[in-house]
């Protein structure tokens, strides 16, 4: 099996020592290592997971095999995104950025992040993190990016939990 990725408090530091490509490009590389160990939670037979998978048909993989529909968008748009940066030197992470992978949430998912990001503000505020509103795209799409963290670290949990009864 493959190694575990970082903590959560190491993941959310890692993002915060970042500038924005950093942020991108880990955030990417953490979530995509997450999402295969999801697989593996949800496979019966993980050794025989096709090896070479592009991270979108990862994540439509393990959709099929029952993570919930309303996470394909956000890991979707995460991809778009970490691939805008990686093809050109120039790119922004932009409002217009943050913003569509926002949309992409649910109702109820958007509520969990703003209630994280309260916490974590008020638990930093002498660094003075600002308002999720008022927050840059940067300070934003790491809170999403440790929102999907966190929703795979359940599933994956949820997944090896189902396996074992």
């Amino acid at each position: 099996m493959k190694s575990a990725p970082a903590s959560d408090d190491v993941f959310l530091e890692s993002l915060r020592r970042e500038d924005p490509l950093g942020a991108v490009v880990r955030a990417h590389i953490h979530i995509e290592a997450r999402l295969n160990r999801v697989l593996e939670a949800l496979t019966p037979f993980p050794e025989q997971l096709p090896k070479g998978l592009r991270y979108e048909q990862r994540v439509r993989l393990a959709v099929a095999l029952g993570l919930s529909e309303e996470i394909l968008k956000p890991l979707k748009i995460l991809g778009d995104i970490r691939n805008d940066f990686a093809h050109a030197l120039d790119v922004k992470l932009t409002d217009e950025m943050a913003n569509r992978l926002w949309q992409s949430f649910s109702k109820d998912d958007k509520d969990t992040i703003l209630q994280a990001y309260g916490n974590t503000q008020s638990q930093f505020k002498e660094t003075g993190m600002p308002e999720f509103s008022k927050a840059d795209a940067r300070h934003r799409f790491i809170a999403m990016a440790v929102a999907l963290d966190k929703y795979l670290i359940v599933s994956e949990n949820e997944a090896l939990a189902a396996r074992h009864t």
